[in-house]
């Protein structure tokens, strides 16, 4: 790492050529990805999608480079090197406890759907009997796993109806197979 300050300094020399050359992506795209896997600290504006003008983006780079070189070595080694036995201590513990109350019954969800002037009457029958269908199959002793093989196509033909109908349904189903 005591050469790091001599790579920074090659590194601008670089970014000064590729611009004179022309080659400011690809020579960019190399260094960015050197600097960000040893500096998880990189600026986030840093990045670049394929139509950015990349004689830019190198000179901002160099920049960033710039100021690199103008640390001590000790403090621009401190950017580069991450405190793995730091990271490998740190211990996680995570409660997770997810309640989600559902008060949607399926009687509410049939008269929303029966009363929608916007739904046509072959819709509201092919809706209203895959609503029967998911009622079915909630009231039934089948395994969670089991209801959700039943469910599947059902909740494909509801999708095919629409979003509206689709976001009435799903808590409807999310309740079928938490019981």
């Amino acid at each position: 790492m005591a050469q790091l300050s001599s790579k920074v300094r090659a590194d601008i020399e670089t970014c000064k050529e590729a611009l004179e050359k022309g080659n400011s992506k690809e020579i960019y795209k190399m260094l960015y990805m050197t600097y960000g896997n040893m500096n998880p600290k990189l600026p986030s504006d840093m990045g670049w999608s394929e139509n950015e003008d990349f004689d830019i983006k190198i000179k901002q780079l160099m920049s960033y480079l710039e100021t690199l070189k103008s640390l001590r070595e000790p403090k621009l080694i401190s950017l580069f090197t991450r405190d793995i036995s730091k990271k490998s201590s740190i211990e996680t513990n995570v409660k997770v406890h997810n309640s989600n109350v559902n008060n949607v019954s399926f009687r509410e969800v049939k008269d929303s759907i029966t009363d929608n002037e916007f739904i046509a009457n072959k819709e509201k029958t092919d809706i209203l009997a895959h609503l029967d269908s998911i009622e079915r199959i909630s009231n039934s002793e089948d395994s969670k796993t089991k209801k959700w093989d039943k469910i599947k196509p059902i909740l494909l033909k509801v999708m095919d109806k629409g979003v509206g109908i689709t976001i009435q349904i799903l808590p409807l189903i999310v309740k079928a197979l938490s019981e």
